[in-house]
């Protein structure tokens, strides 16, 4: 089937080189949650959401945990925020949380703070008041862990778009400026939106980068041959030193089932 390609450069977004350009915002996917309340009335037993917000930094050595939410449908939610990083631990402590005077928020991630990244959320009540001024001492009596996944609900900014024909109609394309994982995690690289008129609305992932690369350009080329057109795409993207790179190319059609 011949395709013509209609290029509408639309707008084209460049980021700095080692950050996002601002917050990134978690939502946890539990898979096991122990809670050990020292007291009876507080049920602690079902949680509805954990938050955490990072600052978005790529590397490890500048990525900063700014503030965590447990809510619980039957206890009081608890908001974390000032943490210290102590090894591979962020500590904070939260004053007058529940019934007690002082508790010890610890988030440790299994690596890095990424979409799908593994974590640890321990819980603890602060006994000793000598501790006070020291974050390093032992938290104290473990009230509540939680382990799960970090699933990323930052809105995805528009890095670029294009326009294409497609089969006679128009094919509106919006490449997303951050990596991306779906929801099961079997699928990495970068996100594009379409809105194929007459035919509707789909997001595909574009393999290719790592979690700290930032997409700058959806390219397309039209190769004659054969007597035939087709169109090949690509990615332009960034990594987190500036270096430029570019996925595929690849066939538009395969885009699109064609």
């Amino acid at each position: 089937m011949k395709l013509s390609g209609l290029l509408l450069s639309i707008s084209m977004l460049l980021s700095a080189a080692s950050s996002f350009g601002g917050n990134i915002t978690y939502e946890a996917d539990p898979y096991t949650i122990y809670p050990t309340p020292t007291y009876p009335n507080l049920d602690l037993n079902s949680i509805s959401k954990v938050k955490l917000t990072s600052n978005g930094e790529s590397s490890p050595l500048e990525t900063q945990l700014l503030r965590v939410e447990f809510d619980f449908p039957n206890a009081n939610k608890i908001i974390a925020t000032n943490f210290k990083k102590i090894g591979d631990t962020y500590r904070s402590v939260v004053k007058n949380a529940w019934i007690y005077k002082e508790i010890i928020v610890d988030i440790t991630p299994r690596s890095v703070f990424r979409s799908h990244g593994e974590f640890t959320a321990n819980i603890y009540v602060r006994e000793q008041s000598s501790n006070l001024n020291d974050m390093n001492n032992a938290p104290g009596i473990q009230i509540y862990e939680y382990n799960g996944l970090m699933m990323d609900k930052t809105y995805n900014k528009t890095a670029d778009s294009t326009s294409v024909i497609i089969d006679g109609k128009r094919a509106y394309i919006k490449l997303h400026q951050r990596w991306a994982i779906n929801e099961r995690g079997s699928r990495q690289g970068f996100l594009i939106s379409v809105n194929w008129l007459g035919h509707g609305e789909f997001d595909r992932i574009i393999p290719g980068g790592t979690h700290s690369d930032t997409a700058i350009a959806f390219l397309t080329e039209t190769i004659t041959g054969g007597g035939e057109e087709r169109v090949v795409y690509s990615i332009r993207y960034k990594d987190s030193l500036g270096n430029i790179h570019e996925t595929g190319p690849d066939l538009l059609d395969s885009l699109f089932g064609i």
